[in-house]
């Protein structure tokens, strides 16, 4: 029976369910090893994201490299930022700046460390100090005024109302010692001589008598002239003490003198005085350093 072919062309039924994974394939070769790559690196940090876009044009970072933003405050939302330079612009890449954790627990507390070496001795400060004192009269007190630097301080004393009031006259002193006694003064001037009376004449001398009684002294003739001085007599008994005379008035405050140098460095002396034993202290004793205070 002989056979007839008939073309039918392309005939494409529907398409059947996909079928299950094959197994997987045996591994191929390992490749050849990749060239070295060019490590992570931020190029240029900028302060702001306007700079970073004002700079693209001018600031030498090539293509490709990376740039971040650095506002100078962590919570600032641009800080962190990493930005990638494109042919372009720039553009935003991540934000390197992490989210905020809680708070952890406190620590234990650590052991104590080790004594730190001995430190260098400090310079010893040049202190100068100064004092003034007014004239008026009331409780006593004192300002302390510092100044100058830590290592030339100054130290001004301003003494108030150290002087008290005037207190009543003194009694009547003992009587002072006998003076010695003065010299001579002058001689006085010779009184005049009076009238001589006339003289008669003159007998004829008798023989030698017997020698008569003593006769009546004759009146006293005139004064001579002054003899020279006589030696120094010895000295009389001495003579009672004077009454002492009234206090006088307190004389003025002299001028004050140079300061003296830097005394050691100690507690104020008060000093409990009557003001007729302080009216008596020189000007070096009442500004030795001690505080009085008038009974």
């Amino acid at each position: 029976m002989a056979t007839t072919q008939i073309k039918l062309g392309n005939i494409r039924g529907p398409q059947g369910p996909k079928g299950d994974q094959g197994a997987t394939g045996p591994q191929g070769p390992q490749g050849p090893k990749g060239d070295q790559g060019e490590p992570f690196k931020i190029s240029k940090i900028y302060t702001s994201v306007s700079e970073m876009n004002s700079g693209y044009a001018t600031d030498g970072v090539e293509i490709g490299k990376f740039v971040m933003i650095n506002t100078g405050s962590l919570q600032d939302a641009d800080t962190g930022k990493l930005y990638i330079k494109d042919v372009n612009s720039y553009v935003l890449v991540g934000n390197l700046n992490g989210v905020q954790g809680v708070q952890g627990p406190k620590g234990d507390k650590g052991d104590k460390g080790d004594q730190g070496i001995q430190g260098p001795v400090g310079a010893t400060p040049k202190i100068t100090a100064t004092a003034t004192v007014d004239a008026t009269v009331g409780t006593p007190h004192v300002t302390v005024t510092k100044g100058g630097t830590d290592a030339e301080p100054t130290f001004a004393f301003n003494f108030s109302s150290m002087k008290g009031v005037q207190g009543a006259t003194g009694p009547q002193g003992p009587r002072g010692e006998q003076g010695v006694q003065g010299a001579q003064g002058p001689k006085g001037e010779k009184g005049d001589t009076g009238a001589t009376g006339d003289t008669g004449e003159t007998g004829e001398r008798g023989p030698q008598g017997i020698q008569g009684p003593r006769g009546l002294q004759g009146p006293q003739g005139e004064k001579g002239d002054t003899g020279p001085r006589g030696p120094q007599g010895p000295q009389g008994e001495k003579g009672d003490t004077g009454p002492r005379g009234p206090q006088g008035i307190q004389g003025p405050q002299g001028i004050q003198g140079p300061q003296g140098p830097q005394g050691v460095s100690g507690a104020t002396e008060h000093v409990e005085i009557t003001q007729y034993d302080y009216d008596r202290l020189t000007y070096a004793q009442k500004n030795n350093g001690k505080v009085y205070f008038i009974e």
